[in-house]
């Protein structure tokens, strides 16, 4: 049920960004509920709590999962978009989101090596924090430009 919640977020994310010229929302919540119809998306069927959700508020810190947020639909695919809380799942394992789309479940004993994989590639790809709300026009040119990239590199 779980993977089923993150293929769910996966699509309202995909629409969000279209509507954001690739980008995703800053903030997990944005994407309830013009994006997401259901809060029972956000929780895990596992977490205390989580049957029959009827909002999602901005001081909800309730949410089942983590989000990776200032991540775009071209950041590299290893980054993780969103995954499990370590107590989902009665820790044996997390559920997690690439930004390309996969799902997969990963056990216990893997995911220090698939998170230090996503910190570094997260750490590398770091992008200027721009607000969408005005629609502006980026696009991939930006990260073609040789300014841009020594405006990463100095972050």
């Amino acid at each position: 049920m779980c993977l089923t919640n993150l293929r769910h977020l996966w699509a309202g994310l995909v629409f969000y960004a279209e509507d954001y010229q690739g980008y995703f929302p800053d903030k997990f919540f944005h994407l309830y509920p013009k994006y997401i119809s259901s809060p029972n998306y956000f929780f895990c069927p596992g977490t205390i709590g989580a049957k029959n959700i009827t909002k999602i508020t901005v001081e909800d810190v309730t949410i089942s999962y983590f989000y990776t947020s200032g991540l775009t639909k071209n950041s590299p695919p290893e980054c993780l978009l969103i995954y499990d809380r370590e107590e989902n799942h009665k820790g044996e394992g997390r559920n997690v989101l690439f930004v390309n789309g996969e799902t997969l479940w990963i056990v216990k004993d893997k995911w220090p090596e698939v998170y230090k994989r996503h910190l570094s590639v997260v750490g590398s790809f770091k992008i200027q924090k721009t607000t969408v709300k005005t629609k502006q026009k980026v696009g991939n040119e930006m990260f073609k430009n040789k300014k841009f990239e020594k405006k990463i590199k100095k972050l």
